[in-house]
């Protein structure tokens, strides 16, 4: 599914998002928010599942306004991934079994934020790679295989605070991160 442009009033609500392609391959995304602004995908007990994709959910430019909210988004090779994706809301989802990460973050995210999400049970859980002006908090981050939260890179804006990190192979590295406010917990 791509969503792109003023998407005001649209909803993406209590679909199975199975991205495994005829031959047995994994799409691109499950989801791609392309400059999409105003959108909800999910919402509190209308969220969807979404899995078997490289990506889950990929989201990228100006999605002001856009909410990522209560969805299940398991079981891909990463599971949300914002690219110098601006004013997103991502909360109170479920990502799990991700192979390589659960949360990737990178470049320029302005008011983005990332909270009240479990993010666990995957290779990392929240990857933050050069992710400038953003916020990662109250977030329930646990038994990841690699890193629970690795900051890197330049950070500037950017703050992971209240989180709950326990149980990971690394439960928090950021010494590779230039600026930034990292909580460590």
């Amino acid at each position: 599914i791509v969503v792109t442009g003023d998407s005001l009033s649209t909803t993406i609500q209590q679909n199975v998002i199975d991205g495994t392609m005829p031959d047995g391959t994994k799409a691109a995304y499950g989801v791609y928010l392309l400059s999409a602004t105003r959108m909800l995908l999910g919402g509190a007990g209308l969220g969807n599942a979404i899995y078997s994709a490289n990506v889950g959910v990929c989201a990228t430019g100006n999605l002001s306004g856009s909410v990522v909210h209560g969805n299940q988004i398991l079981n891909n090779v990463s599971g949300v991934v914002v690219v110098s994706g601006t004013g997103l809301i991502v909360s109170r989802n479920d990502i799990h079994g991700s192979a390589s990460a659960a949360f990737r973050a990178s470049g320029i995210c302005t008011s983005t934020t990332v909270s009240g999400n479990d993010i666990h049970h995957s290779g990392n859980g929240v990857i933050l790679d050069a992710a400038q002006y953003m916020a990662v908090h109250s977030n329930r981050i646990y038994s990841n295989r690699g890193y629970g939260l690795l900051a890197r890179g330049v950070s500037s804006g950017t703050a992971a605070y209240g989180n709950t990190i326990t149980g990971n192979g690394v439960n928090v590295d950021t010494s590779g991160a230039v600026g930034g406010n990292f909580q460590r917990r």
